[in-house]
């Protein structure tokens, strides 16, 4: 089944492609729309390609849900009609409010059901820190921007979403197919899935019920040696911190909302802005401009495999730290693009904000968990969804209120080094908060409950030697029962006489 895995991953490649892809690719089609309406404010045609990318951020709960109850094939086949209709009618409706129900809305939507679902198969076949969600979501997206621009100018812009209509609707379907759901293994989806609680709770019956057993066929002095090895072979999870409390979890996900919030807001206005700000004041064609998009995602894309294959030696368990870093290196790159003045300069500043968004990117679902060591990473996962998601649409918003009223982006960028220097406020608050409250009440407690500072130092290593004397010597608690059955077994009564009237000769004759 795993060989289907790969058809599974296929399909997710080709639904980012066709559909997410080119949704993110919107500031290709923003001079466009600008030039068709140009009676409506930049702010509102802005807004659209945040609505679009807004709804499949934030409706990733509702794809969870729909994922679990009528499976993946379903759901991606109406995701992929909604979105064909989508580029089909975008390319027809001559207004911009139109255009923000056929592009923002119906494409938001076709992006939600094709993109996120997926990646709920995935981990069906492979596991959830598994390199291929790294390939299936990014590997697409850099091409897009670079082959949209030559696409719209040569067969006009009606024809082109004529054609991105056709190829959604054709290659989707093909795509959708191969969404076959694994029945020989059980999800292992991110937003968490039941069947695993369920699982989890059968085993932890099974164990419990073992136990119970161990104890009627061990004595006492066993069972304290028993017991003293279970507490050090006990739940991984649970040594490593306990449960925070609800005070904690509460503030945690407010802040990693407000922060996920802002990261979004400079995330996706930034190819936006860069498109518009390189034609404006730099006298490139759109082309060039276009073509710089793509070295922005193609960067990006080299950030999330870095972070991917070398992210798990080098910053696991200090992965909040490190988007404290990028958040101000890619803010300091902001103020840099600010005072750029030529064409040169401001690729540089695309290469390198792509590869520093590319670490963020790649290790935000990692990132999130590590915020309560791994406590409740579900639940945080998809708040910090929502709040990506809704910091697109007010980013894209505040990008074109400021063009509005100063005719200029050069302003977005200072204002993007501000959401750069909160966002890593945020994140260094997270930390504070995770060491202050959760790990330190956990050092306290494990300094409290260690006998002695030398059991305190072997621990670690003698672990797996504790483990197997407790094999062992339930193995010799079981042959000891077996014994014991065996000599409590009656003896034959013939052979009993014999013996009796043998000792009876044996004591007459020493009389």
């Amino acid at each position: 089944m795993k060989k289907w895995g790969w058809l599974v991953v296929v399909g997710a490649i080709i639904l980012r492609l066709c559909i997410h892809a080119v949704m993110t690719s919107y500031g290709v089609f923003l001079e466009y729309f600008i030039c068709k309406f140009p009676s409506s404010p930049v702010a509102f045609l802005e807004s659209i390609g945040g609505i679009a990318y807004g709804i499949s951020a934030m409706g990733a709960p509702i794809s969870l849900a729909l994922y679990r109850k009528y499976k993946t094939r379903r759901v991606v086949i109406t995701g992929v009609f909604a979105a064909s209709l989508g580029f089909a009618l975008t390319g027809t409706v001559q207004s911009a409010g139109a255009i923000f129900v056929t592009y923002g809305i119906l494409l938001g939507i076709g992006a939600l059901l094709t993109n996120n679902t997926p990646l709920f198969l995935i981990a069906q076949y492979f596991k959830p820190e598994n390199r291929y969600y790294v390939l299936a979501t990014s590997l697409p997206v850099p091409s897009i921007a670079f082959a949209l621009e030559p696409l719209i100018r040569g067969i006009g812009s009606h024809n082109a979403f004529a054609v991105l209509a056709v190829n959604a609707f054709i290659w989707g379907t093909l795509a959708a197919l191969a969404m076959e759901e694994n029945e020989n293994d059980v999800p292992k989806n991110e937003s968490g899935s039941e069947d695993v609680c369920e699982h989890k709770n059968t085993v932890f019956q099974a164990t419990k019920e073992n136990d119970k057993d161990m104890e009627e066929q061990v004595g006492d002095t066993d069972l304290g040696l028993i017991d003293s090895n279970k507490a050090s072979t006990g739940n991984t999870e649970s040594e490593k911190s306990p449960a925070p409390s609800k005070t904690l979890v509460v503030c945690t996900s407010v802040l990693i909302f407000l922060t996920l919030f802002l990261r979004g807001a400079v995330v996706h206005s930034l190819p936006f802005i860069m498109v518009k700000h390189l034609v404006q004041e730099f006298n490139i064609t759109s082309f060039l401009a276009a073509s710089t998009v793509t070295f922005f995602n193609v960067s990006d894309l080299c950030g999330r495999l870095t972070v991917a294959f070398i992210g798990d030696r080098l910053f696991k368990g200090h992965l909040v730290e490190m988007c404290v870093v990028c958040a101000l290196l890619l803010g300091a790159g902001c103020l840099a693009a600010r005072f750029a003045v030529q064409f040169y300069q401001m690729l540089i500043f695309n290469i390198g904000a792509g590869y520093t968004m590319g670490f963020i990117s790649g290790t935000r679902y990692s990132t999130v968990a590590e915020a309560l060591d791994h406590w409740y990473a579900d639940d945080l996962y998809s708040v910090s969804r929502v709040g990506a998601g809704l910091g697109a649409i007010v980013g894209n918003l505040v990008a074109g209120a400021l063009y509005d009223v100063t005719g200029s982006y050069r302003i977005c960028f200072v204002v993007n080094l501000g959401f750069c220097l909160l966002v890593a406020m945020g994140f260094g608050t997270l930390m504070l908060l995770r060491d202050r409250f959760l790990r330190r009440t956990h050092l306290l407690h494990s300094e409290g409950t260690v006998e002695s500072s030398l059991q305190k130092g072997n621990n670690e290593n003698v672990t797996w030697t504790k483990k197997l004397h407790f094999e062992l010597l339930s193995q010799f608690v079981q042959i000891r029962r077996k014994c014991r059955e065996k000599s409590d077994e009656k003896i034959p009564l013939n052979d009993m006489d014999s013996k009796v009237k043998y000792h009876t000769d044996n004591n007459s004759s020493l009389e």
